[in-house]
């Protein structure tokens, strides 16, 4: 496995277990708030902007925007696109990791499921490709 399958893979086993949910709810002033939760049920946001109280959901991973006072969100203001991309990936990501696995396999010529497959030249190609943008840095 390529180091940076590796490190989606471990990042994914220490995270908290999917399925995550976005959610588009109102805090406690009937401010629209964008969470991504553990549960399919919409978060109680209730106080959760006095931070010397524990959180009253214990269900929310993340918040992309939650607005009085104004502590997340940002200025894209695509709060709800970037709860669901959120909660997509996190969901997508032990088949993500497996569709690699199996590409890195194909590509280091093992066989996969027992099966081995002709791959065309530019099937190769596309895989690596896929393949060596997955394993640069998020930041480059």
């Amino acid at each position: 496995m390529t180091d940076r399958i590796e490190e989606l893979q471990r990042l994914h086993e220490a995270a908290t277990q999917g399925p995550w949910f976005a959610h588009n709810t109102e805090d406690s002033l009937f401010m629209n708030a964008y969470a991504v939760t553990t549960s399919e049920n919409e978060p109680n946001l209730d106080g959760c902007t006095d931070f010397h109280k524990e959180a009253h959901d214990k269900s929310v991973v993340a918040l992309t925007l939650l607005q009085q006072p104004r502590v997340v969100g940002h200025e894209s203001n695509r709060w709800a696109e970037d709860a669901d991309l959120i909660a997509t990936m996190r969901n997508a990501l032990p088949a993500l990791l497996r569709v690699a696995r199996a590409a890195e396999r194909c590509l280091d010529g093992s066989e996969v499921d027992g099966w081995h497959t002709p791959m065309r030249e530019g099937d190769v190609i596309e895989l690596r490709a896929a393949l060596d943008e997955l394993e640069r840095p998020a930041d480059e």
